[in-house]
């Protein structure tokens, strides 16, 4: 039988005809990892901690972030943001066990690099973990990255947490403008919605769950929201 991600996933978190088997699930993930599938190895993770997976396998925090951390290599922005938290006891649901001085430095230093990496190939992902999760200094530091992340297209993230900032840190910055971020994110929010509509009309409805589990989809309007979470709905009805 030939392994699917999908498969996987509903064996680990079960839908309308698998129910969950988590034996199953984990054998199917590891046969996903072999093949370097970064979603398999961040799931298989999961397995290890016990405050966000199930108890089949033993708990053990370093074979978590070891899979975390060959997912966060093959570029899994989850896995990355992940550790960056773990490693910073910030914001994380996840069991964060104990960390000593040289493990956290030798973890810090590979996503350091992974994300300058990931940046240096133009990946505007990489940009947004960077400001939010990986710098040392979180104002001056992330607000560069930001700006960056929006000049190369992250209109919608990069102009919401831009338009958080005081307006004299941005003209410390440069990073000032006569219209404001706020205005920017309105904007952002209207080509989303088109994007996602036009996603909605062709059947893409994978799209529209896809952002409604980001973060950024609890800042959008109540009415986007509503709509979003109705294109669903009508999609699922349609399909079935």
């Amino acid at each position: 039988m030939v392994e699917t991600l999908e498969y996987a996933l509903a064996l680990s978190y079960g839908n309308q005809n698998i129910l969950i088997d988590s034996i199953r699930a984990i054998e199917s993930l590891k046969v996903l990892a072999t093949q370097e599938n970064p979603q398999a190895l961040f799931e298989l993770a999961l397995f290890y901690d016990h405050e966000r997976g199930d108890c089949i396998l033993p708990r053990n925090i370093y074979f978590r972030d070891q899979y975390l951390l060959h997912a966060a290599h093959l570029g899994h922005a989850q896995a990355i943001i992940t550790l960056f938290d773990l490693l910073k006891r910030k914001n994380t649901i996840f069991d964060i066990g104990y960390y000593d001085e040289n493990y956290t430095d030798q973890i810090f230093g590979e996503l350091h690099q992974i994300t300058d990496q990931l940046i240096a190939q133009g990946n505007t992902q990489a940009l947004l973990i960077k400001a939010k999760h990986g710098v040392a200094y979180p104002d001056t530091e992330s607000m560069q990255y930001l700006y960056q992340a929006w000049n190369q297209g992250e209109k919608l993230s990069a102009s919401l947490y831009l338009s958080r900032y005081d307006d004299e840190e941005l003209k410390q910055l440069g990073l000032f403008d006569a219209t404001a971020w706020n205005d920017y994110f309105e904007h952002a929010q209207q080509d989303l919605m088109q994007y996602l509509e036009q996603a909605f009309q062709r059947g893409h409805i994978q799209k529209i769950i896809e952002f409604l589990r980001t973060d950024e989809a609890s800042y959008i309007s109540e009415q986007n929201r509503e709509q979003l979470w109705q294109w669903g709905f009508v999609a699922q009805r349609l399909e079935r």
